[in-house]
């Protein structure tokens, strides 16, 4: 399989993803994750916030990971993991936040990739 970087343009609306079997997002109450590093680390945490977060969690060389995962890229995640075409995953945040979303949406794709939490690519024929 070619590289994502050598894909053409033209074939990037009709990428999908696979990702890695670990690959999890949960929602939880506003500063868990900030909560939960402060007590791993034995300091005092901090208080809950307003609202919720998603955290992002996965595995990758072995190891436990997790971060917290933005509402767009929590969106975008979401549709990709549902094998959405990255043309439907622009589409759809576009409508949310309006703009041009293509750049942020392939920074979150190459943010996937540094973080190992895709396992596979395909370009999907054109509907």
């Amino acid at each position: 399989m070619e590289s994502l970087h050598d894909t053409c343009s033209e074939d990037w609306p009709h990428l999908t993803f696979d990702f890695h079997p670990s690959v999890t997002l949960l929602d939880f109450g506003g500063g868990t994750a900030e909560i939960y590093a402060a007590l791993a680390e034995e300091n005092e945490p901090p208080a809950f916030k307003e609202g919720e977060e998603t955290i992002l969690f996965w595995r990758n060389d072995g190891h436990s990971l997790y971060r917290p995962a933005a509402e767009h890229e929590r969106l975008a995640l979401r549709e990709a993991m549902q094998r959405k075409k990255f043309a439907e995953i622009i589409a759809l945040l576009a409508f949310q936040r309006g703009g041009d979303v293509t750049q942020r949406a392939a920074g979150f794709v190459s943010q996937w990739f540094a973080d190992g939490l895709i396992s596979r690519w395909s370009i999907e024929a054109g509907t």
